[in-house]
C-alpha cells in the first residue's frame, strides 16, 4: 500500500496496481496502491469489484 496515495482512496479516487494486474476471463483484476481493495476493469473501465465487496460483508 501506498500511504501517499490513500487520502485519495476516501475520495473515491483509487488507482490499480499496475505491477499485480492479471486476466481473469472477460475482465482485468488488480488492487488500489492506496488502500489494496480489490478493483476490476470491465467495459466501464478500473472501479472498486462490487462482487468481492458483496462477499466479504457477509
Amino acid at each position: 500500500m501506498n500511504i501517499l496515495h490513500l487520502p485519495w482512496c476516501l475520495f473515491g479516487a483509487h488507482q490499480r496496481d499496475r505491477r499485480k494486474a492479471w486476466y481473469d476471463g472477460p475482465v482485468v483484476r488488480s488492487h488500489c496502491t492506496g488502500c489494496g481493495k480489490p478493483m476490476v476493469k470491465d467495459g466501464h473501465g478500473w472501479h472498486l469489484d462490487s462482487a468481492e465487496a458483496q462477499t466479504t460483508s457477509e
